[in-house]
Parts: C-alpha cells; sequence; structure tokens
C-alpha cells in the first residue's frame, strides 16, 4: 500500500489505528526482505516530511507482547491534526536498520528536545537504544519507569559514560511508583543521577511525578547531588528544591504525608 501513495512533504505518515496497541502487530513475522521493502517504503514518506516539519517531541511507545515499538508524535499543547507514527518490528531492530540510517543522517529528528517513554521497558532488548540514539539534541526525558535508565545504564557503563546518548540532557522526569529496588538498594534513576555527575554532564531538573493513588517515597537520597533542583506537584501548585541547600528533610515526602495526615485525623 506505502509503495503506491506517493509521498508529500505536507502528509504525514501514521500507521496505526484507535486503540493503537490493538493495530500494531506483526503477524506472522515478517522476513528480512519483506522488512527491508517495508523500511525503503516507510523512508519515502517520512523524510520529505520531517525535512518540512522537523519534531520538537517523540513518543516512544512500547508493545512487546506483539514484537512492537512505535516512534510517534510526542504530546502537543493543543489537538493538532499532523500525527505520525513509525512502527518497528523489535526482533529485527539494529543500527543498521534502512530506516534508522536514514533518520540519522537526514538529521531528521536533531530539533527534537523532548522525549517520552511509554509503557514499559522492562525486559526490552539493548537494541531498543538505537532508537533513543537518534536524538542527540534531547533536553527533557519523562519515562513512566526506571526501565529506560537500565537500558541506558547497560549501554553505557561508566567507563564509556551514557552522554554519548543525550549530550544535552539536563531534565529528567521519573513517574512513580517506579522499579522496585535492586540489590545495591539505589534505584535506577539513583544510578543515573550519579553516573551523569560522573561522567561531567550532570542532570540540573529532576521531576519524580506520582500516580494519583500513590504518594512519592522519600527521597532525601537526592540531597547528595548538590545544586540538582528537584521539583514535585502539590495541591497548590509545583514546589521545588535545591539539593545541598541543607534541608533535606523538604524531600521526605511519604513521611511528610503520613504525618500531615496522621495531625489532621487520618489513618
Amino acid at each position: 500500500m506505502l509503495e503506491n501513495i506517493s509521498p508529500s512533504r505536507e502528509c504525514c505518515l501514521y500507521i496505526g489505528g484507535p486503540p493503537i496497541e490493538h493495530y500494531l502487530q506483526w503477524e506472522p513475522a515478517p522476513s528480512s526482505d519483506e522488512y527491508e521493502q517495508y523500511e525503503t517504503s516507510v523512508i519515502k514518506h517520512i523524510i520529505p516530511y520531517f525535512a518540512a516539519h522537523p519534531p520538537s517531541r517523540a513518543l516512544l511507545r512500547l508493545h512487546f507482547y506483539r514484537h512492537c515499538i512505535s516512534l510517534e508524535q510526542g504530546r502537543v499543547a493543543h489537538i493538532s491534526n499532523w500525527r505520525w507514527c513509525i512502527p518497528f518490528y523489535v526482533p529485527l531492530l539494529s543500527p543498521s536498520l534502512l530506516v534508522l540510517k536514514a533518520l540519522a543522517s537526514s538529521a531528521s529528528l536533531s530539533l527534537v528536545h523532548e522525549l517520552e517513554t511509554w509503557p514499559q521497558f522492562q525486559d526490552a532488548p539493548l537494541a531498543v537504544t538505537s532508537l533513543l540514539a537518534l536524538f542527540p539534541s534531547l533536553k527533557t526525558l519523562r519515562i513512566l519507569t526506571d526501565s529506560v535508565l537500565e537500558l541506558l545504564l547497560q549501554r553505557d557503563p561508566i567507563s564509556t559514560g551514557t552522554d554519548t546518548i543525550f549530550p544535552l540532557l539536563s531534565t529528567l522526569k521519573v513517574q512513580w511508583p517506579s522499579r522496585e529496588r535492586v540489590d545495591d538498594g539505589e534505584l535506577a534513576h539513583q544510578r543515573f543521577l550519579k553516573h551523569r555527575r560522573a561522567t561531567g554532564k550532570p542532570i540540573s531538573v529532576f521531576e519524580p511525578i506520582p500516580w494519583t493513588t500513590y504518594p512519592l517515597p522519600d527521597m532525601d537520597y537526592l540531597e547528595e547531588h548538590t545544586g540538582l533542583l528537584v521539583r514535585w506537584p502539590t495541591a497548590g501548585g509545583m514546589k521545588e528544591y535545591r539539593c545541598g541547600d541543607g534541608r533535606p528533610e523538604e524531600l521526605r515526602f511519604r513521611t511528610f504525608g503520613l504525618k500531615y495526615s496522621q495531625e489532621n485525623g487520618g489513618s
């Protein structure tokens, strides 16, 4: 079908449907030749469009039970008909894919400054970082779980530096609750913050984002990251604290919440 549609700089490519997760799947699995044919067709549509309309936000949506990951239009402040969605077959995902090489060489995603990953990256293959490497100008990374940070830490151990993927990354937003603690007692975002600092590319802003029914945990362990601005939502708006200012109790969200509840008759 894609081969028979004329590409247009004013026509975006959207492969999916509402709800998208019910449509994005490869059954049966494509052969290498079939997938190369698919990639060639996709390239004809996305490169001209991105050249005329370079995106500033993007979303990685995972459907691992269907062996699929899609690169999509990121969240925008207004409803827009200009949406795009490019699915990838995870078992064939690698830096050598024609689509990835075309996106990298054309710098189509070089203006993306904010990336969101959804839903979870548990058990994701390391090859997924081939997609993450397409965003050299990324400044804000929003993740639903710490799992994507585990991928970055696997790809770039301390000897090489995670900043090889996101050299300009300054803001990290993490949805809570995140993954469970690992054996050494540190969550991936804490290890990631330490890693960025050790490689000379420290994160400037950290935003833990609570689910409606889950309070944030105590995060006073962040105090060691002197200069890190921690921002979190409250009923009265956003609050913030700069680590190293000597008031780590401000980061004890759960302790403060329980104390407030007890003082006001809660259980």
